[in-house]
């Protein structure tokens, strides 16, 4: 059996705004849109595209430096487009990924990401057939 992971998650008022951290680990507050919540904190949704930059991101890049190549500056933007019906799941999530190297090439970043997609990014897993993530790569030296 693999690890297991824990989250406590606690209310803190009379809306939906909530409290959760795991052990160890700093809090995050997540919150809806009114009348919902205030507004306070991240939304789930939001909290769901930095898990899948950070998960694909992270392994697409310790690929690339396993592959040799040097990496000066690795930045990524995420963006979902939500269903418009419920419940509203993303249809769609694009991940922009901005590298500086001054060896790595597009070759490099497209072979890691579908190494990515097809076996080790967990999160990826667990929407793959059924969100389409859009992942282009912006290059410079």
């Amino acid at each position: 059996m693999g690890r297991i992971l824990k989250a406590k998650i606690r209310l803190q008022n009379d809306k939906l705004r909530f409290s959760s951290a795991s052990p160890g680990k700093y809090e995050i507050i997540t919150d809806y849109l009114p009348p919902y919540g205030e507004g306070d904190g991240y939304y789930p949704m939001e909290l769901f595209l930095v898990a899948l930059g950070t998960c694909a991101g992270g392994t697409i890049l310790s690929l690339v430096r396993k592959f040799g190549k040097t990496i000066k500056s690795y930045k990524i933007h995420m963006s979902g487009e939500e269903r418009d019906e419920h419940p509203r799941s993303f249809s769609v999530i694009h991940m922009d990924i901005y590298v500086k190297s001054p060896d790595a090439t597009l070759a490099d970043f497209e072979k890691a990401n579908v190494m990515t997609e097809k076996k080790y990014c967990p999160v990826w897993a667990m929407i793959r057939g059924n969100v389409e993530v859009a992942t282009t790569f912006y290059l410079s030296e």
